[in-house]
């Protein structure tokens, strides 16, 4: 029962991480679609098709 739990704080853990990540990215793709409208949809996209590939992220 003890590697069940510490399996789910290190699967926590790194949920975490990602979306600590995901918040970085989305910051440079709003300064990046400041500087061109046309650059942030692209980004955008590759964004949402990651959140689709993560289970219960994005939410």
């Amino acid at each position: 029962m003890t590697q069940i739990g510490s399996a789910l704080v290190e699967m926590q853990k790194n949920v975490d991480d990602l979306q600590k990540n995901m918040g970085t990215i989305k910051q440079a793709k709003d300064q990046l679609s400041s500087l061109s409208p046309a650059g942030g949809d692209a980004i955008e996209k590759e964004g949402e098709s990651l959140k689709q590939m993560i289970p219960g992220f994005g939410q």
